[in-house]
């Protein structure tokens, strides 16, 4: 993966751009992307600091609220054949579960 430009490189480049040159020239003239540009000149503008996110970290899985109805069918709580849910006495007094509609 390639590294993150310095901040140096991004607060002058923003800088640039906020003093009035054009995106284009300005990414040009210093061999990046406009894109980059742009995104460093807004976030320059917003927050004061050009300067870059941390990177990584923990990501919130997409599908962390949907876990256990998907795993239905392998725990044999749904008949796949008919749609049908199964749901011993156990689980019944424990969760109470609303069929989902496929659209």
């Amino acid at each position: 993966m390639a590294r993150a430009y310095s901040d140096d490189l991004r607060d002058r480049v923003a800088a640039a751009v906020l003093s009035g040159r054009s995106v284009r020239e300005v990414a040009g003239a210093f061999g990046v992307s406009v894109a980059s540009a742009v995104k460093w000149s807004q976030r320059l503008r917003d927050t004061g600091n050009a300067g870059s996110r941390p990177m990584g970290g923990h990501k919130q899985r997409v599908l962390a609220g949907e876990q256990e109805w998907m795993l239905w069918p392998a725990a044999g709580l749904v008949d796949t054949e008919i749609g049908c849910f199964h749901l011993s006495e156990a689980h019944n007094a424990t969760k109470e579960v609303q069929p989902r509609v496929q659209a």
